[in-house]
């Protein structure tokens, strides 16, 4: 039994986001219950329970959510199967009482983004919709440190956005973001946040009208030869799966 534990549940603890947000909430004195795949690689922080969940088990995920209200859902793993197992998570959610879930999205997700993982988000989003939780979507954009490893052995960036402009966003930004809106959730109770949603708020901050203007982006007609970029980094190593989100762009 979990009940005793923090109802305010933080998912992807062992990478940056989650353990980003975890930080700072828990040095703003909040109990936390922090989830992950592998307890004993989570941070230790004051106030914080270390339980076992990874996103396919859904029975093991069930038991950990028991007597969360509030739920941080870092989206998981890029793989074949990461779909599936956010359905799983958000079904073992509901199952367990859950009232909530702050969720990190992508920008643009719909049912016909050009982004494979677009797409992928949108099916999580209306999934939690489906079981009737209680919602606020952060639609990131691409993260700006991954940006360099994006590029192949010979320092090319490939992709099908040809001359497009990127808008990436810092990790750690992403974190403050989310950890603002865990500490007064109610607030933001069944809200999508993209570029209209933060004119608004600086609409209501500066005192005027700060317009925004999005626009649907085209298919590529030649995705597999388009936007060959340079990359001038020479920087080992990379995130787990770079190859895998370049090759969702050819989808």
């Amino acid at each position: 039994m979990t009940t005793s534990a923090p109802p305010l549940a933080i998912t992807g603890v062992t990478g940056f986001v989650g353990a980003q947000v975890a930080g700072i909430l828990a040095e703003a004195g909040l109990p936390l219950r922090l989830l992950a795949r592998t307890p004993a690689k989570a941070p230790q922080l004051p106030g914080a329970v270390v339980l076992p969940c990874d996103y396919g088990n859904r029975g093991l995920c069930e038991q950990s959510l028991e007597g969360v209200e509030t739920l941080f859902m870092v989206s998981g793993r890029e793989n074949e199967h990461r779909v599936a197992e956010h359905k799983a998570f958000v079904d073992a959610a509901k199952a367990a009482g859950v009232r909530s879930i702050v969720y990190t999205s992508f920008m643009g997700a719909a049912p016909n983004a050009v982004f494979t993982l677009a797409r992928d988000h949108f099916a999580t989003e209306e999934h939690i919709k489906a079981a009737g939780l209680s919602y606020t979507f952060l639609r990131d954009c691409l993260y700006m440190d991954y940006l360099e490893y994006f590029a192949g052995d010979d320092g090319v960036i490939r992709g099908p956005a040809g001359d497009g402009r990127v808008a990436a966003v810092a990790q750690a930004d992403v974190a403050r973001s989310a950890a603002a809106v865990l500490r007064a959730a109610d607030e933001h109770t069944n809200a999508v946040y993209t570029l209209a949603e933060a004119a608004a708020i600086l609409s209501k901050a500066r005192g005027k009208a700060s317009p925004s203007t999005t626009r649907p982006s085209p298919r590529p007609t030649n995705p597999a030869g388009s936007g060959p970029h340079r990359s001038g980094s020479t920087t080992p190593g990379s995130p787990p799966t770079p190859r895998l989100r370049r090759a969702n762009w050819l989808r």
